[in-house]
């Protein structure tokens, strides 16, 4: 049907002419699958007639904003709008889920998110890892050559954090760029 533009369908006696064109897509090395095996050629060179190579989000920043603002258009965000801070996040972030990541991560700070405002705070910790608002000074923490107790670290960051909020744990999680929900599990955890 690719190459001849007509088919007959299964148990049918007419010849079916098609005008079509066919849009392919993948993220597989299709030359790599042929030389394993696991594609065929023929079917390669039928769809390969005019390849376009689109770049990983991650090369590409400067779309973020454009798509994050197609998404809240798109999923009915209402008035929610992102702040710089975490529109700056989003762009430094490597996507290695692409578009589909994106597009998934706005939805989630939608639903999940208060306000009409979507801070640094409302986004999924992995997004917001390594990133340093602008009313925070970078960590001075220099890692001593003996190394840390990392958990008893936690629990005297977690303690210090409760003890400057008045022991309020949405303050005191904010304060550790934490959910509320997850500052409360880590404090479960840390027999807090």
């Amino acid at each position: 049907m690719l190459q001849e533009r007509k088919f007959e369908r299964l148990g049918g006696t007419r010849t079916i002419e098609v005008d079509v064109r066919v849009v392919a897509a993948t993220n597989q090395d299709l030359q790599q699958q042929i030389a394993d095996g696991e594609f065929r050629e023929d079917l390669f060179y039928r769809l390969n007639v005019v390849p376009i190579t689109i770049p990983t989000l991650r090369a590409r920043p400067g779309d973020i904003p454009l798509l994050v603002a197609h998404f809240l258009e798109k999923l009915n965000a209402g008035k929610k709008k992102i702040s710089p801070d975490a529109m700056e996040a989003l762009a430094k972030y490597s996507w290695p889920g692409n578009i589909r990541e994106l597009e998934n991560t706005i939805e989630r700070i939608i639903i999940l998110s208060h306000g009409d405002e979507i801070e640094v705070t409302d986004l999924p910790a992995e997004v917001r890892a390594g990133v340093v608002s602008r009313d925070r000074a970078p960590s001075c923490f220099l890692l001593p050559e003996e190394g840390v107790d990392l958990e008893e670290m936690e629990l005297d960051m977690v303690r210090q954090a409760l003890d400057r909020t008045g022991s309020s744990v949405p303050k005191a999680a904010k304060l550790l760029g934490l959910t509320a929900k997850t500052l409360e599990a880590r404090m479960q955890r840390l027999g807090i």
